[in-house]
């Protein structure tokens, strides 16, 4: 990203799957979190569920999106 954030764009939105709840987002208790660019920089690899609370009876997975096409994997 370019320090001025001028290159800054959406790789993934976590809402946009139906994953996770909306209100635990809104709570900050679930939501996309720790992403980590692979080292050829063409994925990008980031967990996906709830924690704190939510955690006990939610769920959470890791996910990739290849930058160039976007497309998901889990």
């Amino acid at each position: 990203m370019n320090p001025d954030g001028s290159d800054l764009f959406t790789v993934f939105n976590a809402l946009s799957i139906g994953e996770i709840d909306h209100s635990l987002v809104s709570k900050d208790l679930a939501g996309a979190f720790q992403p980590a660019w692979s080292p050829d920089g063409q994925w990008i690899a980031f967990g996906l569920g709830q924690w704190f609370q939510a955690r006990a009876t939610g769920h959470a997975k890791i996910y990739r999106a290849k930058v160039m096409d976007l497309s998901i994997r889990t």
